[in-house]
């Protein structure tokens, strides 16, 4: 019996992990919703479909505001038959867990019941959580590992093809590739190598001309708004390096130590120190689950493989390490509830969980597109609130409006239009109206301002959109959208709006009114 269980499990594992995926996938998507930046990629995908037009507000401006241009593009072509984006968005990223978990096995000479170890050990890991909720961490992992891979293998075309997909998928992928593309290029240089390097630098070329030609600019607006240089301002990586310590003490005192390291494997762990050194300096937004340092693993059982040809009972050091990976990772973010579905668990005060389809980033922009034809919206949160009313809207940070993306709105801008709405999440924390009144008389010190500066904290930036908003034209309500430990959101309804009354009446439902 036992013998034909593990028969039926491991004869076709890679199908029994997709329908794990497809089952995983269901189910996320009917009860939760996806993370704000997902949302907002999600947008720009069904517009795309919609309109034919890259644009965040419907058949509107030209805009790069989604980072993941080539996730944007798949989750399009799947929309466009009609499938859910979401469900789409989980399924693609569980399936290149599946495919990852399956080739790490066969490399590593494993058992393949390994198989479905590496792929429960992710669960365990930020990133995956954060693939779960809407971006494409996992695939990128994938795609990382077969670049990493055929460099190893000296399969120089499929190492520069995937490069290709990668930097499409991440602009930030360029710093994954870079040196390893480089000093890869002057290894055995032969005429096949120049005309690969080649075609993926024209089209490159191709790629860049064109964007600049569509959107009017070179880089994504996400390059410009969230580049901010800050020495050493994101240590979060640290996380990663004691979930990874049992292999990385194993592998520095390994006997062969001088062997493991040969020329390539010191290029890859350069490549690891320039990504980390990237990522600390800079303003990590939406860093859910530590996604942006997933990076660590791929280039870890990159190294493994290696290890396993100089390790006799390979398997066994490898459940170990593994083990031990697994518990301190568990403890570190049921620790620190910075994964899910640990961070789910919220304090007493808010009972809606802030992901699930019962929570008031769903229910509320989905009450006001039941209620309303059009609102003109004016936000600091581009996510939940635009995607589910369907509602034109400003992004007041400059993420998805073109005309913010170098500097960010400022107090006169809101002045000079006449919002229905303008949503402000701020940095005060609390479920109380003092964060508000604390903001509002800081604010009277500043001068309106067409923009704000682009390099100026969160805290400075709120306050400059504070000098646009007054107690005579404005009414303020204080909603819960998020965690109440993470900020307060504020929303502002211009009592000249003709919208006005029923905004009060929704707006009490969910919040309570401010008085500053």
């Amino acid at each position: 019996m036992i013998y034909l269980v593990k028969k039926l499990l491991f004869k076709n594992t890679l199908i029994y992990l997709i329908l794990i995926s497809f089952l995983l996938a269901l189910i996320f998507s009917i009860n939760f919703i996806p993370s704000e930046d997902a949302l907002i990629l999600f947008r720009y995908s069904e517009n795309f479909v919609d309109t034919g037009i890259i644009s965040y507000n419907y058949n509107s401006e030209k805009v790069e505001g989604a980072t993941d241009f080539l996730w944007m593009i798949i989750l399009s072509f799947v929309n466009f038959f009609g499938i859910d984006i979401y469900f789409s968005a989980i399924f693609l990223n569980l399936m290149c867990l599946s495919i990852l978990s399956v080739i790490i096995t066969k490399e590593l000479n494993l058992s393949n019941y390994y198989i479905y170890f590496i792929f429960l050990f992710h669960f365990f890991l930020g990133f995956t959580w954060s693939s779960i909720f809407g971006f494409s961490v996992l695939t990128t992992e994938l795609i990382l590992f077969l670049f990493l891979f055929f460099y190893k293998k000296n399969r120089t075309s499929l190492m520069l093809y995937t490069a290709l997909i990668g930097t499409l998928l991440r602009p930030d992928f360029i710093l994954f590739i870079f040196l390893i593309c480089f000093f890869s290029f002057f290894e055995k240089t032969n005429l096949k190598k120049i005309i690969d390097y080649s075609i993926c630098f024209l089209v490159g070329l191709i790629y860049f001309f064109w964007r600049y030609k569509y959107f009017g600019y070179i880089f994504p607006n996400s390059y410009y708004v969230k580049s901010q240089w800050l020495f050493l301002n994101n240590l979060s990586w640290l996380k990663e390096i004691l979930i990874l310590l049992p292999f990385l003490i194993f592998i520095i005192k390994l006997k062969n130590f001088k062997i493991f390291f040969n020329k390539k494997n010191y290029i890859i762990f350069f490549t690891i120190i320039l990504a980390t050194a990237y990522y600390s300096s800079q303003s990590l937004y939406q860093n859910i689950g530590n996604r942006f340092y997933f990076y660590f693993f791929p280039f870890l059982f990159i190294y493994l493989i290696d290890l396993s040809k100089l390790i006799k009972n390979f398997n066994k050091f490898f459940t170990a390490c593994l083990i031990i990976c697994l518990s301190a990772s568990l403890v570190l973010n049921v620790s620190l509830k910075s994964v899910y579905p640990f961070s789910l668990i919220k304090n007493e005060n808010i009972s809606l969980k802030e992901n699930t389809k019962n929570s008031t980033r769903y229910l509320l922009p989905m009450m006001l597109k039941e209620n309303f034809k059009s609102l003109y919206i004016a936000t600091t949160e581009a996510g939940s609130i635009p995607y589910y009313s369907k509602f034109f809207s400003v992004d007041l940070f400059g993420l998805n409006t073109k005309e913010f993306s170098k500097m960010p709105a400022g107090g006169k801008y809101i002045i000079e239009n006449e919002f229905d709405v303008v949503v402000i999440s701020t940095s005060q924390k609390g479920t109380n109206c003092f964060g508000l009144s604390s903001l509002s008389s800081m604010s009277k010190s500043f001068k309106p301002k067409y923009n704000s500066e682009r390099n100026s904290n969160w805290d400075q930036f709120t306050l400059q959109l504070m000098t646009g908003i007054d107690r005579i034209n404005y009414e303020a309500y204080l909603i819960p959208l998020y965690d109440k430990n993470n900020s307060n959101t504020f929303f502002f309804v211009n009592k000249r709006s003709k919208n006005y009354t029923k905004l009060n009446e929704i707006l009490l439902k969910f919040g309570k009114v401010c008085k500053f």
